[in-house]
């Protein structure tokens, strides 16, 4: 008979265990497929397919052996039979080895492409066996292990095992020991359920697949293994008991969530209790899943219709926020979604990616609802708001009355009046109106006032954009401190500038107001001067006090600014200055060397005192070392062809006659080129 009459021939012979076994085989290829999917393919839903298709299979075959003609076609299914019966074991023994955790034991860990594996022992026992397992089938499939005969009985054929044959006694003993391998397996997954598994669902797991497969297991053994070397008169219809076993762990699978993990239980169910609106959405965050809480939060919400996430949050006009911050793990803050009564509620969402493989697939997102926090925080921030605005005021009029640096020393937080004493180096600055009382006599107070406001607007103007600090206000007087000699002199420049441009706007060509500049460069004591009921915030040192005295300087020698050595010794930069003088001021008991910048002038006196320069060094070599006749013939020779362009010549020919009548008179005394000035 041909392989297809064969397999077709039973139609004609059907009995009642083929019949069963058909319905069974069926169910086990079903229940296997239903498990793969319902465990989200997991090892356990691998396995757990794996043994239905054997179970399935050798079920299926045995429906044919059932009622097979004993001389023609018997053969041709038990073969068949043999893909299901053999590789069950070892697939089985991985199944409760997986189940009982030994699969998980210490051991080294390789790596096949992106699967990792532990080689521990319980592993290489499961790896050797199915190696077996493939070699005893290949022996079977050569004839080896084919039964002794067939003997029709009232329920279908009984097959008498070859036991004088190797294959089939290595056969029966590796079914044997596996039968006992496998209940060893499901004690230890008994114990370790019970023992160390708080979940009830893998509690019930363990009851349902331990008690069944000892019990079908055994019946099985007997009737296909032990009754049939006896030879009594009873088919080898233990696999359908087998199949019952299936469907008993499949009965597992449905009801305790075989395979599934107690965190993923877990998760389960904290999903449907979360006060908490949850949200799970694809990568395209296309709203999947939501529990209860989001939807008492979002009545809104339509299921029937398709939504996005970020529709859920549109601002005031209707817009959506950026999809790009809901992809990204982690918060986002402060969200609102529209509320009852054109109201808005604030949500807190926090996000977590899933992963399939390495390859996402949906998004985590748990909702807070802070619309109570959000409230208070509004109002709060008004408040703190307001109050921040009323003490911005008062540091603004603060500020004018004192120094800018004590204003932001104070918004920072600190008490400028437990500030110690420190010692600096600094640039200090004095100006000063010239004729300042002369020109109050002709004005009223209000007008004086007015006067003065206009002019300390401009200087002060002219100091803080170059990066100085205003002391004080002394009277007429701007003192006023640099960090830097450059910023002190690019300063003073740029205030005689302005003042010109001031006085050119009041009338053309008249000056009004004029002032003098003193700077010098050196150590002094930056702290509170003062007592517990008024305290000024100052700097002290003798370089305060030669500044004044520079500044009262420039009105004898006629020029806008006047410097020290000591400056001119800081300066980086490229600036016209020319030597003055040497003189002692009063309160200094050191000589002092006095240089004019004059970069504020016009283009052709800057030519001047540059062509000039040459002549007024030879007039001083002489002038200091008592020559007064030479160097008042060059000054005379000056101050004719210049007249008053140049104020500094016609100084030097008043105090070089003045010297040369002391000398005449016998009144000048040693003499080194240093003028001291006897008054401030």
């Amino acid at each position: 008979m041909t392989h297809r009459q064969i397999s077709l021939d039973w139609f004609s012979q059907i009995n009642h265990l083929t019949t069963v076994s058909l319905v069974i085989a069926l169910l086990a290829f079903a229940i296997g497929f239903y498990a793969f999917g319902k465990t989200q393919k997991t090892k356990g839903s691998i396995l757990t397919l794996g043994l239905c298709l054997t179970i399935g299979t050798w079920v299926f075959a045995s429906a044919f052996i059932f009622s097979a003609d004993p001389e023609t076609g018997v053969w041709f299914w038990y073969y068949v039979q043999s893909f299901g019966f053999v590789p069950m074991w070892p697939i089985l023994i991985h199944f409760f080895t997986l189940l009982s955790g030994l699969d998980r034991l210490p051991g080294k860990t390789l790596y096949v492409g992106r699967r990792r594996f532990t080689l521990n022992a319980p592993n290489v026992a499961v790896a050797v066996q199915y190696l077996l397992a493939v070699a005893l089938h290949i022996w079977i499939l050569t004839g080896a292990g084919e039964p002794l005969k067939y003997v029709p009985t009232p329920w279908g054929l009984r097959d008498t095992p070859n036991m004088g044959s190797l294959c089939t006694q290595i056969f029966v003993g590796m079914t044997l020991f596996w039968y006992a391998e496998g209940t060893a397996l499901v004690v230890i997954f008994w114990r370790r359920s019970h023992r160390q598994n708080a979940s009830v669902d893998m509690r019930k797991q363990s009851e349902v697949i331990s008690l069944t497969g000892v019990v079908f297991g055994g019946i099985t053994i007997v009737l296909n293994i032990i009754l049939p070397i006896f030879e009594l008169p009873i088919p080898a219809f233990g696999s359908l008991f087998i199949g019952i076993w299936i469907v008993c762990i499949t009965y597992a699978v449905g009801r305790y969530n075989l395979g599934a993990k107690d965190e993923q239980i877990i998760g389960q169910k904290a999903f449907d209790l979360s006060e908490e609106p949850i949200i799970v959405t694809d990568k395209e965050l296309n709203i999947l899943f939501y529990n209860r809480a989001f939807l008492r939060n979002f009545s809104d919400f339509d299921p029937a219709q398709a939504r996005r996430i970020t529709e859920l949050f549109p601002d005031a006009e209707g817009t959506p926020p950026d999809e790009g911050q809901f992809r990204v793990e982690g918060l986002i803050a402060a969200l609102s979604a529209p509320g009852p009564n054109d109201s808005r509620r604030f949500y807190n969402i926090k996000m977590s990616h899933i992963y399939n493989g390495h390859e996402l697939d949906r998004i985590f997102f748990i909702l807070s609802d802070i619309t109570e926090i959000a409230i208070q925080k509004q109002i709060l921030e008004y408040l703190v708001d307001e109050r921040t605005k009323e003490i911005n005021r008062q540091l603004v009029i603060t500020e004018k009355y004192t120094r800018p640096s004590l204003v932001r020393v104070i918004q920072a937080g600190h008490d400028p009046t437990r500030f110690e004493p420190k010692t600096q180096e600094i640039a200090i600055m004095f100006a000063d109106i010239r004729d300042f009382t002369l020109m109050s006599e002709k004005l009223s107070s209000a007008d004086t006032v007015t006067l003065l406001n206009t002019y300390f607007t401009n200087m002060n103007e002219c100091i803080v954009n170059g990066g100085g600090e205003i002391d004080k206000l002394i009277g007429d007087a701007i003192m006023a401190l640099f960090e830097s000699a450059d910023r002190a002199v690019e300063t003073a420049v740029a205030m005689i500038g302005r003042l010109r441009e001031y006085n050119d706007a009041l009338a053309a060509g008249r000056s009004y107001i004029r002032n003098g500049i003193g700077i010098d460069y050196g150590t002094v004591t930056r702290g509170n001067i003062g007592s517990k009921e008024k305290l000024d915030y100052t700097v002290i040192g003798d370089s305060v006090n030669t500044a004044s005295r520079f500044e009262s300087l420039t009105k004898r020698y006629g020029l806008p600014v006047v410097i020290s050595e000591e400056v001119v010794n800081r300066l980086t930069g490229d600036h016209r200055i020319r030597f003055i003088d040497c003189v002692l001021v009063k309160g200094r008991e050191a000589p002092t060397r006095l240089y004019e910048v004059f970069d504020h002038n016009t283009p052709d006196l800057i030519d001047l005192k540059l062509g000039n320069q040459a002549q007024m060094e030879e007039a001083f070599a002489a002038y200091r070392v008592g020559d007064f006749e030479r160097a008042l013939g060059i000054y005379v020779s000056l101050h004719g062809r210049f007249r008053d362009r140049d104020p500094l010549h016609e100084y030097y020919v008043r105090r070089t006659r003045e010297l040369m009548a002391l000398k005449q008179l016998g009144k000048l005394g040693p003499w080194n080129g240093t003028y001291q000035f006897v008054e401030k």
